[in-house]
């Protein structure tokens, strides 16, 4: 199987993975933890695990006065992504900010065609079309009323995370491993989160917790920070941007479906059709890349 579509393929997966936050954080929250727990827990075992890889694959201190500034870019972006969000919740209803963090693919398709120069296919037109499209079709958009505050929030989500699969793709780590990456991008990320739960107070709760909900925090950081942050940071890398970005809408399909299945959240025509076009989406474009691929390696 060709890198493109391996690539491919983990940010597919890595999509399935972000999309059971909802049931995951559902687990946590009811053992007395809280998003800001969650989010350490996410970072603090992806850095944990990558760390003996990352040692193994050469010196640390050296690999990060190499790209320092390429790991910093990465951190400020993927870092407050969360967090944003989080904070855009408490000022917006969920179906708006849902809609409005997910133009990230087209923020990352226009800003390589303006930036980068590069030409956007007729296949990923195509498939950005059907996610966006399908994506506005599955959120409940009603709402008592529009706060700037949270509007620009989750503006800002989105291209914060769309300047991360950017540069993921264009920044130069070649030198680093997936490992190393994932090592410093974790500890950053999770000192950013600290951060933010010294903000709200986290520390004060911390006695509420329960066992349960310790070992909820374990299970879903372990699960979320390897099969979701770095599956997607791995696979991104062997991907471009533009196909990156369209393809990890797979995740709100996912958490339609954990929500319907397991969260007895209401399943309507409109919501199926928006599945459909997601779904549609995400399988065309690994049949999209594999030919692109297949054409390439044609013409050499």
């Amino acid at each position: 199987m060709k890198r493109k579509t391996i690539g491919l393929l983990m940010v597919l997966f890595s999509g399935i993975v972000f999309g059971l936050m909802p049931i995951l954080k559902k687990g946590c929250v009811s053992g007395g933890a809280n998003s800001a727990l969650l989010l350490m827990s996410r970072f603090f075992f992806l850095s944990l695990v990558m760390l003996p890889l990352a040692l193994r694959d050469g010196n640390l201190l050296r690999a990060f006065r190499e790209n320092w500034k390429t790991i910093l870019l990465l951190v400020i972006s993927e870092g407050p992504t969360p967090l944003l969000l989080y904070v855009a919740y408490d000022h917006l209803a969920t179906g708006l900010v849902m809609t409005i963090h997910y133009l990230y693919p087209m923020v990352v398709v226009m800003w390589c065609a303006l930036v980068y120069r590069e030409k956007i296919s007729r296949n990923k037109a195509i498939c950005l079309t059907l996610s966006l499209v399908g994506v506005f079709l599955t959120v409940d958009l009603s709402s008592d009323g529009i706060s700037l505050f949270g509007v620009t929030l989750a503006l800002l989500s989105a291209v914060t995370y769309a300047a991360y699969i950017v540069w993921l793709e264009k920044k130069e780590t070649t030198s680093l491993t997936s490992a190393q990456l994932a090592f410093f991008l974790g500890v950053g990320c999770f000192l950013i989160a600290l951060v933010y739960a010294l903000v709200i107070g986290t520390p004060a709760n911390l006695p509420q917790v329960t066992a349960q909900g310790w070992l909820s925090l374990v299970g879903a950081g372990l699960l979320i920070g390897i099969g979701g942050s770095f599956l997607f940071m791995v696979g991104a890398r062997r991907v471009d941007a533009q196909t990156a970005a369209i393809s990890s809408t797979l995740e709100p399909l996912t958490s339609i479906i954990v929500g319907v299945c397991f969260m007895a959240e209401p399943m309507n025509l409109r919501i199926a059709i928006g599945c459909i076009l997601i779904l549609s989406a995400v399988t065309l474009m690994p049949i999209f890349t594999a030919k692109e691929e297949a054409k390439a390696l044609k013409g050499q």
